[in-house]
């Protein structure tokens, strides 16, 4: 398994859960996995749980050991001038 989600909650300070993962998620290794929904809905909070940059309030994240993960955190100011597509930025994780 690339990483196991048990019944995790994340979010920030002690009282306020953002995101409840009820039960479990496994994601194998050769998988992929999309995270999507509206803006607000807790996307973000889940992946830096993912990730470990933020601990669970509850419950157990077991990521697989010797696996490189990156994070890119989106901006407000756009750089117009960027010379990446979305497509070559998604592209960077089949390397």
């Amino acid at each position: 398994m690339l990483i196991e989600l048990d019944n995790c909650a994340f979010g920030y300070g002690v009282d306020r859960p953002v995101v409840h993962v009820a039960g479990r998620i496994e994601v194998p290794a050769g998988s992929c996995l999309g995270i999507y929904g509206p803006n607000g809905s807790g996307k973000t909070t889940l992946l830096r749980g993912i990730l470990g940059l933020l601990k669970p309030l509850a419950g157990r994240v077991r990521p697989m050991r010797d696996v490189r993960r990156g994070y890119l955190p989106q901006h407000r100011r756009l750089d117009l001038h960027w010379p990446m597509t979305a497509l070559d930025a998604a592209s960077l994780a089949l390397s």
